[in-house]
């Protein structure tokens, strides 16, 4: 998940998840 760097990729993760916060 991006829970691994969310520090780094926090924008990646949103696009790739669409909700990283839900």
């Amino acid at each position: 998940r991006c829970y691994q760097d969310w520090e780094l990729r926090l924008r990646r993760c949103i696009a790739a998840e669409g909700n990283y916060f839900e």
